[in-house]
């Protein structure tokens, strides 16, 4: 005997007939699949494999050296396209997720900006000069010494 769930991303009950005549429900828990992709400036993003339905999945993203973590982006638990910002601005997040159907979840990441400031060598020095930002593996003069 077998009754077949409404939706296929739920369990199945299977009724077991064991010798002594009694029935025995058995649960077939349904098994998704959860992967977990990286993108430019992403080192690691822990975590995929195939799960029974309704699981709980911790997964760890780290971002490369200069670069910080951004968003996530994939489907909710609704099967609807998401971004999750609650890892921006660190270099590793670690967050659960539910597993209820066949997902992809990517992590983002920036590559960090850094403002160099000028300042003069001694009382003596006239002239001023502009501060200049610079970002994670891109080629930029720096701004030419005015002092």
């Amino acid at each position: 005997m077998y009754f077949q769930s409404i939706n296929d991303r739920y369990p199945s009950v299977v009724a077991v007939k064991h010798k002594s005549g009694d029935f025995n429900p058995e649960i077939n828990t349904r098994k998704f699949s959860i992967t977990f992709n990286t993108s430019t400036g992403v080192q690691s993003f822990t975590g995929s494999g195939s799960y029974d339905h309704m699981s709980e999945v911790s997964a760890v993203a780290t971002a490369k050296v200069g670069y910080l973590l951004k968003n996530y982006k994939g489907l909710n638990t609704s099967g609807e396209e998401a971004t999750w910002t609650g890892c921006s601005g660190l270099s590793t997040h670690t967050d659960t997720w539910i597993v209820s159907m066949d997902r992809g979840i990517t992590v983002y990441a920036d590559p960090i900006t850094y403002q160099i400031k000028y300042n003069k060598n001694g009382n003596n020095v006239t002239g001023t000069m502009i501060n200049s930002s610079h970002t994670y593996n891109i080629t930029k003069p720096l701004t030419a010494n005015l002092y």
